[in-house]
């Protein structure tokens, strides 16, 4: 070949094919390449999405981690309140015990006075009713109503009372 030749050559048209081929054997590769990292691109997003995603959601846990945090102050600071107010109490139950145990020892030597008074009153017990009888006499004597006592009732009344007002002094002197 000569010079010539080879300038026409190279000047000359080159297929359609070669071209295309040129183009695909480029393309090809770079479509793949492109294609390669529009597909890390969107795992990335992915990924991306959930880190933002769990960002979210580790400010809500802290957000009630905190919360949880304030709550458990107050139930250790009402804990502590109410278990000094348990002490106080124990306290003041047991001054209270002591003083039932002073009263209920109060109570027994009362009953004890009471059941010795009981006897004595039980010796004086006709006195009594000759005083209640004096009483309801009098009260008889002192109406100024309609059933007031006139006349011969009345002076038979205030008899009764000093006859049995006689018997009421005999029966106190046995009595002593």
């Amino acid at each position: 070949m000569s010079e010539q030749d080879q300038t026409q050559d190279s000047s000359a048209p080159t297929p359609a094919w070669k071209k295309i081929s040129a183009v695909v054997g480029i393309m090809v590769p770079l479509l793949g390449f492109f294609g390669a990292g529009a597909y890390k691109l969107v795992e990335f997003g992915k990924v991306q999405a959930t880190v933002e995603q769990q960002n979210l959601l580790l400010a809500e846990y802290k957000e009630k981690n905190h919360k949880l945090d304030e709550q458990n102050e107050k139930l250790t600071s009402t804990i502590r309140s109410l278990e000094q107010e348990i002490a106080s109490v124990r306290a003041k139950l047991g001054n209270a015990e002591e003083h039932v145990t002073v009263t209920t020892n109060q109570l027994n030597q009362y009953k004890s006075e009471a059941m010795g008074l009981a006897q004595k009153l039980a010796k004086n017990n006709p006195c009594i009713v000759i005083q209640n009888t004096i009483a309801d006499l009098e009260e008889a004597l002192a109406r100024d109503d309609y059933f007031r006592l006139k006349g011969d009732r009345r002076a038979e009344a205030q008899a009764q009372v000093e006859q049995h007002q006689e018997s009421l002094r005999a029966c106190l002197g046995k009595a002593s």
